[in-house]
């Protein structure tokens, strides 16, 4: 098998070299920090003096829904830098600012559907990575770093913005210090690109690429800020001291005490590109709790992960693509959980993550306890990779170590990803190739995993097809991989039709997935035809969905407890409409219902949604998810409900409250979490975690686990 990967590796490299592109044009715009002894006060209001010496762009374009049309709204930006910090002031003019959507205010929400501005920047200009930074007219706030079209939302920086609602608009001002990003300091200009989105109307608004199938973090297509040579990062060192007291009540264990926990991270910037990371006695009390899911497959559910210390640069290790998918090389729950989510508590952990020229790098080491009848396992990964051509990437990863097993298993991985966003005038065309071999003690041969794709991601077309297969005995330690010994091979084409009136796009589809044993045996099939998706101006979205599925079972299959599929071939059919309204409403609904065959018997599925937004200040959301399974087997339903109540004191003071019960684990949980930031950087969180049995009929304690933690950065 290695011989055909090798020689794909070349030919896509080959490829890649005589299609390439340049990643900037040379007419793209251009801009100019202007450099100031002393830079505004976040105040959101733009009035101080220092802005009128700031240069400013107000040449937007727009992108939805006339692609280099002219905006219905003007929009002016100014920059300015001290050498420590970048500040951007936005007015963002509005005719009638009694109608601006501005429903959403907790730091981190999704603000694409309420009005905002934003600025990604690609402090490298390489035209492949960078960060993201949004804001609302409430002073709602999100950062956001990206590898190419991967996106870490839950990447914490430490910056500063505030916003003000006037009668001519919304201004907005940030400030975004160089110690909190990487960047090249031989570098006086970045690229960098401005968006804003109008949010009654749902209109997209940019600086420079009118493209509506790219986004603004689309840096080979943004424009350029110069004046950065003068970027400095002081010492470059950020401690953050933390404490967790919490108490335990636990019912079924007899565990009954409180303890205590410091522990500490700091971060050492070893060049402006290149960040040095540790942590000491972690603990992750505060991470948001997980969905609860019902799984009616053969195959582990995927969870994302969610703790700060591996969302840190979690894009430099992603390989291939393939976040989310079955055949992850390294996946970084697989350190500090068991298999059943349960914490495994970790000692210590250092990576170095960051850029060296046109290469990326990311190590990884970490030390955790013993748990179950497993001792000490120290966990590494290295990952490298190089930008070839201009928006294309070679490189390796390696994994050392098992947390569940034996601490030699490990991994090596190859891949390489072609991008050229002007392979036919404004169309993009991305293939990607990767092979993998995991090193298992006593396992045996057969350890390859390896595929690729070709991609056409256009907006009036897109298309893709795949393929890949996992040996059976191919297991990444530390990476996530849910059925080996396959050929998968998949492909998706959707047409669209985009107008600019109360329907914004018609959509229709066809996508096809294949799976085969490795002696070619069809496993698992499925075919989906969507004749029709269509979202409406403000993105009300309804959809009709046929599919077809074909499942082999060579072995008995429990479903539920006590309802076991035996053996066979299963073929299926299935309808499915959804209809959902447009997040920017007050009050939105959305309804998800599928019926149709299953195994031997049917499955009718039910799961509504109703989120209400009455104010900036509060959030309500309910979802309920309900299987009913009739099989000859045995007849079963499945039930889970989830409650969101947030409560928004101002962007850096939250109390968000989920509650979620299903009835296969009987399980009833409270996670409350008051969230407040009373300096950028100093973190307070007091949470409060209830876990009960429903099993009996009534509800029983089982686990109480109030906690408080203080986290306070020190900056150098």
């Amino acid at each position: 098998m290695q011989a055909p990967v090798r020689t794909a590796l070349g030919i896509l490299c080959a490829t890649s070299l005589v299609l390439g592109s340049h990643a900037y044009a040379k007419d793209v715009p251009r801009v100019r920090a202007v450099h100031v002894e002393e830079g505004p006060v976040i105040d959101g209001l733009l009035d101080d003096p220092v802005w009128t010496r700031a240069n400013s762009i107000d040449e937007m374009i727009q992108v939805i829904p006339i692609s280099g049309g002219e905006p219905s709204e003007r929009t002016v930006a100014r920059f300015l830098t001290d050498g420590e910090f970048l500040y951007i002031g936005i007015r963002a003019y509005d005719r009638d600012p009694e109608s601006l959507v501005a429903r959403r205010m907790k730091r981190d929400d999704f603000f694409f559907f309420d009005d905002n501005v934003g600025v990604s920047i690609d402090p490298f200009r390489d035209g492949l990575n960078g960060y993201f930074f949004q804001v609302n007219p409430n002073g709602g706030r999100r950062e956001v770093s990206f590898e190419g079209h991967l996106f870490e939302k839950d990447w914490n920086g430490v910056w500063y913005a505030k916003a003000n609602i006037d009668d001519a608009g919304y201004t907005v001002e940030m400030a975004i210090p160089f110690q909190s990003i990487s960047f090249d300091p031989s570098l006086d200009a970045w690229g960098m690109n401005v968006s804003r989105i109008v949010g009654r109307s749902n209109e997209w608004i940019r600086w420079n690429n009118p493209r509506p199938d790219e986004f603004v973090s689309t840096m080979s297509k943004a424009g350029i800020l110069e004046g950065m040579a003068t970027a400095e990062q002081g010492w470059g060192l950020d401690i953050v001291p933390s404490g967790t007291v919490r108490r335990i009540d636990d019912n079924d264990t007899g565990e009954h005490e409180f303890k205590f926990k410091p522990s500490v991270d700091a971060f050492y910037k070893l060049t402006p590109s290149l960040t040095a990371s540790l942590t000491i006695n972690t603990d992750f009390g505060e991470t948001e709790v997980d969905d609860q899911r019902v799984n009616l497959t053969r195959f582990a559910l995927f969870y994302p992960e969610k703790r700060d210390f591996f969302l840190q640069d979690s894009g430099i290790f992603e390989f291939a693509e393939l976040k989310g998918q079955n055949g992850i090389p390294f996946f970084s729950r697989r350190i500090g959980l068991d298999p059943a989510g349960n914490p495994v508590d970790i000692l210590a952990g250092a990576k170095v993550t960051g850029r060296i020229g046109r290469f990326k790098l990311g190590v990884l080491n970490v030390e955790t306890e013993p748990h179950a009848d497993i001792g000490y396992r120290n966990l590494s990964v290295v990952r490298v990779a190089a930008n070839v051509l201009t928006e294309s990437t070679v490189g390796m990863i390696a994994t050392l170590g098992n947390q569940d097993g034996a601490p030699t298993d490990g991994l090596v991985g190859f891949d390489a990803i072609y991008r050229n966003r002007n392979f036919i005038e404004n169309r993009t065309l991305k293939g990607k190739l990767w092979v993998q071999r995991s090193i298992n003690e006593g396992a045996p041969d057969d350890q390859w995993a390896f595929g690729g794709d070709i991609e056409y991601p256009n907006d009036r077309i897109f298309w893709k097809v795949g393929a890949q297969e996992l040996q059976s005995n191919f297991l990444p330690a530390l990476g996530f991989v849910n059925r080996v010994g396959i050929r998968q091979y998949d492909g998706i084409f959707r047409h669209r039709i985009r107008q600019n009136g109360f329907l914004r796009t018609l959509d229709s589809s066809v996508e096809g997935l294949l799976i085969t044993g490795l002696s070619n045996d069809i496993e698992s099939a499925r075919i989906a035809v969507n004749p029709l998706e269509f979202t409406s101006s403000i993105n009300d979205r309804a959809e009709i969905i046929y599919e077809h599925r074909f499942e082999r079972l060579i072995a008995p299959f429990e479903i539920q407890p006590g309802v076991i599929i035996p053996p066979g071939s299963y073929p299926f059919d299935l309808g499915m409409l959804l209809l959902q309204s447009a997040p920017t409403r007050a009050l939105q609904a959305g309804v998800e219902i599928s019926y149709g065959t299953f195994f031997s018997g049917r499955r009718l599925r039910i799961n509504p949604r109703l989120a209400w937004r009455p104010s900036p200040h509060l959030f309500v959301e309910l979802v309920y998810d309900q299987n009913d399974v009739n099989l000859p087997e045995g007849d079963f339903v499945t039930r889970v409900a989830r409650l969101r109540v947030d409560v928004n004191f101002s962007p850096n003071l939250a109390w968000a409250n989920f509650i979620q019960w299903d009835n296969v684990s009987d399980e009833l949980s409270i996670n409350s979490r008051l969230f407040w930031v009373p300096v950028e950087g100093r973190e307070v969180f007091i949470v409060f975690n209830q876990y009960l049995d429903t099993s009996l009929g009534d509800i029983r304690l089982v686990r109480t686990e109030p906690l408080a933690k203080l986290g306070w950065l020190l900056r150098f």
